[in-house]
């Protein structure tokens, strides 16, 4: 139960505070100086009341803190790490590119250096946060440096009530078995951590994480649960990359359609016309990143065309046995789903030096559509032990104030620990 601050005002979003209708005005709940605004007395408060923080993240999803004087990555790295039982993430095994630590930190990252993200002509990207890797945080929390002109929101979206929603039949499917998401050869994760194959195929048996024969070489093939129990609500909530996965059933011009009435008038012709042309939005966003950052991003690019250049050619009989999710979702299932994420959709206008606390059990995001260069720094924080083998459940249910370090970082130590050895 939500039991009243003394030193601060905590309140729902105004209208005028939203660009778009919701049935989810509880979320993000707003926190807001109501005496001191200063960066020290909000810390103090965080760490004070940290044990009513978590209660109210996990009801209402998501934490807005808005009004106080933070205008530094230091800063807000402060105030995160204020909350008691807040442990952030400084390494992630394979972690997306782009994903890069900002200067000077210890735990916050740039949201990605490589691509934009949030205030753009493209629509979708909802997603639990690190969905296709091994460390799952419990809780992200984003940092505003600078909003776009037009839109640019982070797109809240309450998976727990979309999860109820959904028929037994599909549930029952969901909660049957994990299915495969993500797969890397061990070469390249002894090229990120400068180790040995045999290392890494030894720490991936011992953490349990499937590793399959593959023409290319030997890979980790990571498995997920895609139904969470939330600890404290004891919820279930339905956490995968929803664009990504459903994507590749035909979801993202469903998904569109759900969300068009939000997107009327002249302001928005030109992203309308852009959702017409997707593969044009894409192509223009490629050619930014080359000219942008070209020694960066080609590899990447190239890497991605080769990619999907052996996804269009035969597979290994190994390869084809990992099931993706999208497999199970009917035309039926899909055009539900995007009415629900509608449904159960929130979002709020970003202004400078809001921080933005969310609960990734429950809840999904997304930087949605819009105009204008768009400043957000992110902290991932309380890694779930959440199980990647081919041999757990569809379910998983975390431990209240489960924590443990991270993959990447054990890797991290076992390659400083190399080069020590190494160098004696």
């Amino acid at each position: 139960m939500q039991k009243p601050y003394h030193t601060v005002r905590a309140r729902f979003l105004r209208a005028d505070e939203r660009p778009f209708s919701s049935e989810t005005p509880e979320t993000p709940f707003v926190i807001e100086p109501l005496r001191f605004s200063d960066g020290a007395f909000l810390s103090d408060f965080l760490s004070w009341e940290s044990e009513q923080i978590i209660c109210d993240l996990a009801t209402y999803g998501a934490l807005l803190l808005r009004g106080f004087q933070i205008d530094s990555m230091n800063e807000f790295e402060r105030q995160i790490l204020a909350i008691r039982g807040m442990d952030a993430i400084d390494e992630v095994l394979m972690s997306e590119p782009g994903r890069t630590l900002v200067e000077g930190t210890r735990c916050v990252f740039h949201t990605n250096t490589l691509i934009k993200t949030g205030g753009t002509l493209s629509f979708g990207g909802f997603h639990t946060e690190n969905y296709y890797v091994a460390d799952v945080p419990g809780v992200i929390s984003f940092f505003c440096l600078k909003p776009s002109w037009q839109g640019g929101e982070t797109g809240l979206l309450n998976t727990a009530r979309l999860y109820s929603a959904l028929p037994d039949a599909l549930k029952q499917a969901l909660e049957a078995k994990a299915f495969s998401v993500s797969r890397e050869s061990l070469v390249s994760i002894a090229n990120r951590y400068d180790l040995m194959l045999p290392e890494i195929e030894e720490f991936c048996i011992k953490h349990d994480l499937s590793v399959v024969d593959h023409e290319t070489g030997k890979q980790m093939v990571l498995y997920k649960p895609s139904v969470l129990v939330h600890p404290v609500t004891g919820e279930r909530s339905l956490a995968i990359n929803f664009t990504g996965e459903l994507g590749r059933v035909g979801f993202v011009p469903i998904l569109r359609e759900a969300f068009l009435s939000d997107y009327s008038g002249m302001r928005w012709a030109i992203h309308r016309a852009s959702w017409r042309h997707p593969g044009l939005v894409q192509a223009g966003e490629n050619l930014r990143t080359i000219i942008l950052r070209p020694k960066v991003a080609l590899p990447i690019l190239v890497k991605q065309w080769l990619a999907w250049l052996r996804k269009s050619q035969t597979i290994a009989p190994k390869a084809q046995e990992a099931e993706t999710i999208g497999s199970i979702f009917t035309e039926t299932d899909v055009r539900l789903v995007a009415r629900l994420m509608r449904r159960y959709y929130s979002a709020f206008r970003w202004e400078k030096g809001d921080i933005l606390i969310i609960d990734n059990l429950k809840m999904a995001h997304a930087g949605m559509p819009g105009f204008g260069r768009r400043n957000l720094k992110v902290i991932i924080s309380n890694r779930i032990n959440m199980p990647c083998s081919s041999n757990g459940g569809g379910v998983y249910a975390p431990a209240t104030n489960e924590r443990s370090e991270s993959f990447g970082a054990k890797l991290r130590t076992l390659e400083k620990r190399r080069k020590l050895n190494c160098r004696e």
